[in-house]
């Protein structure tokens, strides 16, 4: 019930964030001159939005001056104030051992994969959330009573012509409106874990205030604070379109910088990418958003690891070969991963007269899904977005080959990775040559399997992230705070002597 009021909570704010904007903004440009006309659509203003206040008494409540404080950035001044008045008492003391980190507040796979990695290493891991996917293993709490103003999973609002790749526009969502009980709620949910942890590892740019406000104080009493992007949703959008021109994904992020939607897209976020100890991606493909991302492997999850390497059976050919494919929901994560191409490459080779079947994973929960792995022969993950992901890992981790994005300008990040790079020019051929050899099937199957275990395996994964914790916390040196701001011009590859000026040399 707590999510249902929640949700229906989310969609009225998001009713309401547009018209209180409109009514802020003209009471700022039309108080000075006529008063009495601003204190009249006031009165309407809070009129209109007092049946709504009946229907949901605790959670809303005062839109009116909350919708002042967060416009006018009084909202973050005084938290500021607050916060600081707590600091010296909230100073991280030195000790070490164990270490405690704070995990949240999205709930995902790979936050939870993460927490048991490190436990396993003596860290007292917790993970906290304020939603909750039944797909995924249960966080240890979830504070369904609170929404908070900052959380969407798409940030931005982008306005796709596929007709016109260069007409498309992006605006930032705005921060919804929320009320006084969310807000107090906010801070103390905030003032209670700030003391009890060393390090705080934010999933996507989600901290427990809006705009991120509180991680400049969390870094200044001594703690270290990291943020773990796991996707661009500009990137989502636009790199089919791309894909279908045979370019890459790479190609698509110039083009968003070009564009100017990548300053555009983290200016919602400057303030965790400023003061963060480092933002950390899960793919490299996202290393084009700014050099100054780093990439932190996706971690497989210990009870896929435990799964036996394929028999020589597998591979055989006197069978239907069943090619997988995992969508991941609806038409836009269908269009995302090049679903359509992945059934037409299929239907050309069934025209042709090859003995195969494709098969869905989806509309399922993720134990559900794991187990579909064991009954397919190849597994094509994505064709778009430059990277391969979760569900790519799963499958390894049953000896599949996988065919999905591997652009060889990632090598260095994922060096000796047998994915197989396809793309939507080339799916046709190399899908064919997967069907007629079952012995390209089982060699690249088998590197599948050897390379999850050695490149991905939960401890291995988890070793690196708790040393860079160590690093950070003083243990094997420590680094500067971020400077890179994404406010300022074009950080890519393409023009180091342009993000080398702005991150201080250090590149």
């Amino acid at each position: 019930m707590s999510r249902f009021v929640n949700r229906v909570h989310v969609i009225i704010n998001e009713i309401l964030a547009d018209p209180g904007r409109f009514w802020f903004y003209l009471r700022k440009t039309s108080g000075m001159v006529i008063p009495f006309f601003t204190k009249v659509l006031r009165k309407v203003f809070l009129f209109l939005l007092s049946p709504i206040s009946l229907i949901f008494p605790t959670t809303l409540r005062i839109y009116g001056r909350n919708i002042i404080l967060f416009a006018s950035g009084r909202y973050a001044l005084e938290m500021r104030k607050a916060m600081h008045t707590q600091l010296s008492s909230m100073k991280r003391k030195t000790s070490l051992v164990p270490l405690n980190v704070f995990h949240g507040l999205y709930s995902t796979v790979q936050p939870a994969l993460l927490k048991q990695g490190l436990n396993t290493f003596g860290v007292k891991s917790r993970i906290e959330t304020i939603d909750y996917n039944p797909g995924y293993q249960a966080p240890d709490m979830v504070r369904s009573d609170i929404v908070h103003p900052d959380f969407y999973f798409e940030h931005i609002k982008f306005d796709l012509d596929i007709e016109n790749i260069w007409e498309n526009s992006i605006s930032p969502r705005p921060m919804l409106i929320t009320d006084d009980y969310n807000l107090l709620h906010l801070y103390q949910y905030f003032i209670e874990n700030w003391p009890k942890y060393d390090v705080f590892h934010f999933n996507w740019f989600l901290s427990f205030l809006p705009d991120n406000i509180d991680v400049e104080f969390i870094r200044k009493s001594g703690r270290k604070v990291y943020f773990h992007f796991r996707g661009c949703f500009i990137l989502a959008k636009i790199a089919p379109e791309f894909g279908s021109r045979g370019q890459s994904a790479a190609d698509a992020c110039a083009h968003c910088k070009l564009m100017g939607w990548r300053e555009q897209y983290f200016a919602r976020f400057h303030r965790a990418i400023k003061f963060a100890d480092r933002v950390f991606v899960s793919t490299p493909n996202l290393c084009h958003c700014s050099p100054d991302f780093e990439y932190m492997p996706l971690s497989l999850d210990p009870d896929l690891a435990k799964i036996p390497p394929p028999l020589p059976d597998k591979y055989r050919t006197d069978k239907t070969i069943v090619i997988l494919h995992a969508p991941s929901g609806g038409p836009i994560k269908r269009y995302e991963k090049g679903t359509d191409l992945v059934i037409a490459a299929v239907d050309k080779l069934q025209d042709e007269g090859f003995n195969i079947s494709l098969k869905f994973i989806e509309n399922m929960s993720r134990a559900e899904a794991i187990k579909l792995y064991g009954s397919g022969d190849i597994f094509i993950e994505q064709l778009h977005l430059g990277s391969y992901g979760n569900t790519a890992i799963e499958a390894m981790a049953y000896g599949l080959p996988v065919l999905s994005c591997n652009p060889a300008s990632h090598t260095h990040l994922t060096p000796n990775c047998p994915v197989v790079d396809v793309n939507p020019m080339n799916l046709v051929s190399v899908l064919r040559d997967f069907v007629v050899s079952a012995e390209k099937r089982e060699e690249v199957g088998r590197k599948c399997y050897e390379y999850v275990h050695e490149f991905h395996g939960s401890e291995i994964v988890s070793e690196h992230l708790l040393s860079i914790y160590q690093e950070d916390l003083g243990l094997k040196g420590s680094r500067n705070a971020n400077t890179l701001s994404n406010l300022n011009p074009d950080f890519s590859p393409a023009n180091v002597a342009t993000s080398n000026q702005y991150l201080g040399g250090r590149l």
